[in-house]
């Protein structure tokens, strides 16, 4: 039996050189494996709009993605960033990264 992608939305932590991915879960948006690509964009295009600004990728416009579409970097990556979410907070803001990864279901 051959196997099939599945996706998640991840959030991923830049702060180190080492790149990690955390689940995302919220009430709003409890993390869940989609089995289609396009659920899982219309399930980050409903959580980007739990941010106090959403800045998406620049696919096909900025460096490193100027010369790539999201699933080309998915496909050649297994992780696509689908832009960053901005948090004003007390502390200043934070910028969260939410992407999908690809996972192979056997």
């Amino acid at each position: 039996m051959a196997a099939n992608k599945v996706y998640m939305i991840v959030l991923m932590d830049s702060a180190s050189d080492s790149y990690n991915y955390g689940v995302h879960e919220d009430e709003e948006a409890p993390n869940t494996v989609y089995v289609s690509l396009d659920a899982a964009k219309n399930a980050l295009n409903s959580i980007s709009e739990n941010y106090d600004e959403f800045l998406p990728t620049a696919y096909g416009m900025a460096f490193p993605y100027d010369s790539v579409t999201f699933e080309e970097q998915l496909e050649s990556e297994g992780f696509a960033p689908w832009g960053w979410g901005v948090l004003n907070t007390d502390d200043g803001v934070q910028r969260i990264c939410l992407g999908v990864i690809s996972l192979l279901v056997n």
